[in-house]
């Protein structure tokens, strides 16, 4: 029985997602972000519509629903929309790939004294 109300709240769960879906792309917001907010407010860190339990019983689903969001992002990439901000888009994400390392190997250098995986590495600095 457990599982008939599982696939009855999965099927509730989607209904309500392509319906978000569709009210934020009226917004002119993606659909997609309708989807993710849509599973954010039904999961267990909003109204937890499907139990904490039942997460690791559709853990499928889970993998399949993030395959079709990744579809349904790349389908909304046009390379001919892309290509005369490429240049933009490379730099920009450089800066943050840039920044994301710096910032991290700061972190990383400052937290060695309490972490507890960095033990002895405090010796191996040139």
């Amino acid at each position: 029985m457990q599982t008939f109300e599982y696939a009855l709240a999965f099927a509730v769960v989607c209904l309500a997602s392509y319906l978000i879906g569709e009210g934020f792309k009226r917004i002119r917001l993606p659909t997609i972000t309708g989807y993710l907010f849509a599973g954010a407010l039904v999961g267990s860190f909003g109204l937890e519509f499907l139990p904490s339990a039942a997460a690791e019983s559709l853990r499928f689903v889970d993998e399949l629903s993030l395959a079709v969001i990744a579809f349904v992002a790349g389908s909304e990439l046009y390379l001919k929309e892309i290509r005369p901000r490429l240049r933009q888009i490379l730099s920009s994400a450089g800066g943050i790939l840039v920044a994301t390392f710096a910032l991290v190997s700061v972190a990383v250098y400052v937290l060695t004294a309490f972490l507890p995986f960095t033990a002895g590495w405090r010796g191996l600095a040139c």
